[in-house]
């Protein structure tokens, strides 16, 4: 997959949801991710005495150099097109790249809180209890970076609640430091206390996506899903509520 101009890793056919399946250049959210694991599996290699660790170190400090520098009007860039564009445009808000500067360790704290700041203002619906993926929503008419254009626009990926990325969310706000907010967005996002007649779903079971579109607010989408379930025990653990 190699890496682009930017120094970040390519998208291939996708990263994180693979809804970008088509934008066929670097993710900035990638890049985090990457960093992260490489320090991550650095650590190990030294703590087995095994060779590699310093190359992997080098690589993790060179690409979170490179998310880090992704930054732009208050808040980390989804990532680039392949002519160098910025993915989305600079005014869209995507939750997952603003969490994970915080949550891998290499964005920069000064941008980091500026990030998350935008974030919460831009994402976080206090009144119908949801966080939005990202702000705008993709419209249909637009240049399309994948299948995200396929769902309308509040819905899942494209601009609803997809409650993974909620989630980290509210642990980044966590690990910077800002425990209380941390705990604030993560009682939104449970059923409890939701028009239940609107949600549509099980009252006990949390929703992987939640509808944001005008007129849908807070009807739930796929249910029984373990991965945001799995995400939420392990942030109100971490977090406590």
């Amino acid at each position: 997959r190699g890496f682009g101009r930017h120094g970040l890793p390519r998208m291939g056919g996708g990263d994180w949801n693979d809804a970008l399946d088509d934008a066929e250049g670097e993710s900035v959210w990638l890049g985090f991710f990457l960093a992260h694991t490489a320090r991550r599996y650095s650590s190990l290699l030294e703590a087995l005495g095994e060779p590699g660790a310093a190359r992997w170190e080098k690589l993790a400090a060179k690409v979170g150099r490179a998310a880090d520098a992704a930054f732009a009007e208050g808040r980390y860039l989804r990532g680039y097109l392949a002519d160098g564009r910025p993915l989305g445009g600079t005014e869209r808000v995507d939750a997952v790249v603003q969490s994970w500067a915080v949550l891998s360790g290499f964005g920069s704290p000064e941008k980091c809180a500026a990030a998350l700041d935008l974030a919460l203002e831009r994402l976080v619906d206090r009144e119908h209890g949801l966080v939005r993926l990202i702000d705008p929503p993709y419209p249909a008419d637009g240049e399309s970076p994948g299948y995200i254009t396929s769902y309308g626009e509040g819905f899942r990926e494209n601009g609803g609640q997809y409650t993974h990325g909620a989630v980290w969310l509210a642990l980044a706000l966590h690990r910077a430091g800002r425990t209380a907010e941390a705990r604030t967005l993560l009682r939104l996002l449970l059923p409890e206390g939701r028009d239940l007649r609107r949600y549509g779903g099980e009252p006990f079971v949390l929703a992987a996506d939640v509808c944001a579109a005008p007129g849908r607010e807070g009807e739930a989408g796929w249910t029984w899903y373990t991965g945001s379930a799995g995400w939420f025990l392990r942030a109100a653990r971490e977090i406590g509520l």
